[in-house]
């Protein structure tokens, strides 16, 4: 009876050490497709560090509902451009607006932190705080190799108004949306931040007469509540990502994944 005691304990502490490591510590997922190629590879495991941001725990287990209720440790910094980033997909419950969705996680690489200003001129990315560029140089070399009249207009790309005229290959400026960044509500702002406007409001700017409304009420400015991130593929022309979804918040985040 000791030893079955014993093996039963033992056999409850590996499997309370398992659960605190994918908690805390890090957790595994699969790449499925080829939008992060040839960085990640489809098929390939990944282990996703969540000591690097601190590890999100969860205040409600209520994975039905669309909000995220959590808070994140602390970590040992913030995310940072270039790091290639486990997170939820924004959209995970339609294209409608930001809700949240446990098992709809992406692999992509920061382009763009809270208060950066992000364009992309003729394929390639352009960070304000940015110097050198991007990694997956080759991807950007691709898509500047497509002639303009394949590229689109309009619908398609973020914000996916026909207000603006943007495309994989010029795109932006956009500010990246950051917890107290202060922003003028015009008619241009209030389309380009609907969707986190929404998220953070529970409700969309509209536009009436050229004065944009929040809540019924005329909206001279708007501040921030939280950090948002900009995140892209290295597989450029083969990678679903904000270009077209839009930000990422932070909340979202999981991890940060590991690579040469």
């Amino acid at each position: 009876m000791r030893a079955i005691r014993f093996l039963i304990m033992t056999g409850a502490g590996l499997v309370m050490i398992h659960f605190l490591v994918r908690v805390f510590v890090a957790d595994r997922f699969i790449v499925r497709g080829e939008s992060m190629s040839p960085t990640l590879v489809d098929g390939k495991p990944v282990y996703v560090n969540k000591l690097t941001y601190g590890a999100r725990i969860y205040t409600s287990f209520d994975f039905e509902c669309p909000d995220l209720h959590c808070f994140r440790m602390p970590g040992l910094r913030k995310p940072r451009c270039g790091d290639v980033i486990a997170f939820n997909y924004p959209f995970g419950r339609g294209q409608e607006r930001i809700q949240f969705k446990i098992n709809y996680v992406y692999l992509k690489r920061c382009i763009g932190c809270p208060g950066d200003s992000l364009s992309i001129r003729g394929g390639y990315y352009i960070n304000n705080h940015i110097e050198g560029g991007f990694p997956a140089i080759q991807g950007q070399h691709m898509v500047a190799s497509v002639p303009d009249s394949l590229m689109g207009y309009g619908y398609g790309c973020f914000p996916n108004d026909t207000a603006f005229s943007w495309t994989l290959k010029e795109f932006g400026p956009v500010l990246v949306p950051g917890k107290g960044i202060c922003i003028k509500m015009d008619p241009y702002h209030a389309r380009l931040y609907s969707y986190v406007i929404e998220y953070e409001t529970g409700s969309r700017p509209s536009i009436q007469d050229g004065t944009v409304l929040l809540e019924n009420r005329p909206a001279g400015s708007y501040i921030f509540r939280e950090n948002y991130y900009f995140m892209a593929g290295d597989n450029v022309l083969n990678s679903s990502d904000s270009r077209y979804f839009g930000f990422v918040p932070e909340r979202f985040i999981i991890g940060r994944v590991p690579v040469k």
